[in-house]
């Protein structure tokens, strides 16, 4: 019984790894679009969200606009920094911008 959880738990973090080094290109990507939205105007990025949906219903995969949907929330969540938002009736100064292990998260 032993053996098999010792080779149970060797196994079970192998699929684990295998995903992180499968999300590390993704977020790398995230980031860097991340950065290029920086210069974008609100308006600009608000503008994305109807890009994306042109360029789906064009026959792209939602895979392939993962980075750089994910890069419009986290640049979305960037400037809301600072501000005071109403949450479940209290006002609550937003900050959050996602980290990396956030994003991987989204992506499972």
């Amino acid at each position: 019984m032993f053996g098999f959880l010792r080779l149970w738990r060797r196994l079970a973090g192998r699929h684990y790894r295998k995903f992180f080094r499968h999300c590390e290109p993704l977020v790398r990507k995230i980031n860097e679009f991340e950065k290029s939205y920086q210069a974008l105007s609100d308006a600009e990025l608000a503008g994305k969200t109807e890009e994306f949906r042109e360029r789906v219903r064009g026959g792209e995969s939602l895979d392939s606009l993962l980075p750089e949907a994910f890069a419009a929330i986290k640049n979305a969540a960037r400037r809301l920094c600072g501000r005071i938002l109403p949450v479940c009736g209290e006002n609550l100064e937003w900050q959050m911008i996602p980290y990396d292990e956030q994003l991987i998260g989204g992506i499972a």
